[in-house]
């Protein structure tokens, strides 16, 4: 169970992490426009 519980941590942090990225792409992509 230890280890499922760290493995479901581990995906929870890579998606917060890709949807930062994605956060800070539209961000990159609007200042480009100007």
């Amino acid at each position: 169970k230890k280890a499922l519980d760290e493995l479901g941590l581990e995906r929870y942090c890579c998606r917060a992490l890709f949807l930062g990225h994605v956060d800070l792409i539209d961000t990159a992509a609007k200042f480009k426009k100007f």
